[in-house]
């Protein structure tokens, strides 16, 4: 009985953690895995919590391998601002917390995560490419190391599924193999 309220209490903190990462919550948001991104990120808390309970010793470099092929694979999204590390290392950590029974620990972890910050962005004119993040959004007194605002890659194909969503700048060309550069905002208010 106590596995089954541990495997629930770790699939709602694979839920959360997802909720509170930036970069997923602006794919999702922004529709980078297409009309059926909002499923996609859901599959993900289902697969992640179906690895952990299947699998034993999972460890964080595997997940930090899986949540980059998955974002890649069905976002066309890469992350370079070490989230997916960091949220591979909480999934870890809370999978633990579940199966040592420290469900009071784990709820108040849970409580400390940073809500996603994809407010930041602002919407950009057609033929746009660039998604631009404003720093003075982002939640600086946030206790988790999870960056809120991230630098992410989308695919140049995925990016003009969308234009209407995206800001672009003419001096950023696409990167090899049809990648273009999503950063934030360098411009500080």
């Amino acid at each position: 009985m106590a596995m089954a309220s541990s495997i629930s209490a770790f699939g709602n903190a694979v839920s959360q953690i997802l909720n509170s990462w930036t970069a997923l919550q602006l794919a999702v948001e922004h529709g980078f895995g297409g009309s059926e991104s909002l499923e996609k990120a859901k599959w993900m808390v289902y697969a992640i919590e179906t690895w952990f309970t299947e699998n034993v010793g999972v460890e964080s470099d595997e997940v930090e391998d899986f949540l980059e092929d998955v974002l890649n694979t069905e976002f066309d999204l890469i992350v370079e601002d070490n989230s997916v590390h960091e949220i591979s290392r909480l999934l870890c950590l809370y999978y633990r917390l579940c199966q040592d029974n420290k469900l009071e620990e784990l709820q108040e972890r849970l409580k400390s995560l940073p809500k996603a910050s994809i407010q930041g962005c602002r919407k950009g004119n057609e033929n746009d490419d660039e998604i631009d993040f404003d720093e003075t959004d982002a939640d600086s007194s946030s206790s988790s190391s999870i960056p809120v605002q991230p630098t992410v890659y989308q695919s140049s194909s995925s990016v003009s599924e969308n234009p209407d969503d995206m800001e672009v700048t003419d001096d950023k060309p696409a990167v090899e193999d049809g990648w273009q550069v999503i950063t934030r905002n360098k411009n500080k208010k």
